[in-house]
């Protein structure tokens, strides 16, 4: 849900929906940043997606949206509740994903010992055991 939404709002900045344009105009920092926002929101959408860059992109769309908040505060003065509800769903996702991304970040590749008298699939030119790697089978 948090990157369709991203997804959808930076799409629409990046289309240059005329309601974008002027909100930005009326921020006052030229649309340059209207890009770069679309830019960000797109990216960290696609990002919550990859299990690997989910923490960190969560954490930037969520820092994206303090800003939001900010903005809407003491530019726009517009409710801040629609960027504040977007703060803390993607501090919550980003929360919730930290473990499986650390788990991930952190396992790499496992090594397997063969035990002792157990054939093995992979031998060296000994005819001894060797060592095998094996992708991280944790959840």
């Amino acid at each position: 849900m948090l990157a369709a939404v991203f997804a959808g709002a930076g799409l629409t900045k990046l289309a240059g929906d005329p309601a974008m344009v002027e909100m930005f105009a009326d921020v006052g920092a030229g649309q340059w940043l209207r890009i770069l926002v679309g830019v960000c929101e797109v990216t960290g959408a696609v990002g919550v997606l990859v299990p690997r860059l989910a923490v960190a992109a969560a954490s930037g769309l969520a820092l994206l949206m303090v800003g939001a908040t900010v903005t809407d505060l003491a530019v726009l003065q517009a409710s801040p509740v629609p960027s504040a509800a977007l703060l803390v769903l993607a501090v919550l996702v980003a929360w919730g994903r930290r473990t499986t991304t650390q788990r991930s970040w952190l396992s790499g590749p496992r090594t397997v010992q063969q035990k002792p008298g157990v054939p093995s699939q992979a031998t060296s030119a000994g005819g001894t055991s060797s060592r095998s790697t094996l992708p991280s089978m944790r959840p």
